[in-house]
């Protein structure tokens, strides 16, 4: 994570979805907290690998 995260990351308590999975940064990496719904891609950011 950077030091600087953008705002759509930290508006969404740090979280993340890749690959189908919400990932919580929690200071020293990412925890998987499970799988994201319908409903959490409307609230949480997308990874994109590219």
């Amino acid at each position: 994570m950077s030091v600087n995260p953008p705002k759509v990351v930290v508006d969404a308590g740090y979280r993340v979805i890749h690959d189908g999975e919400i990932k919580c940064w929690v200071g020293i990496g990412w925890l998987t907290e499970g799988r994201a719904s319908k409903s959490d891609y409307y609230k949480i950011p997308e990874v994109v690998n590219g």
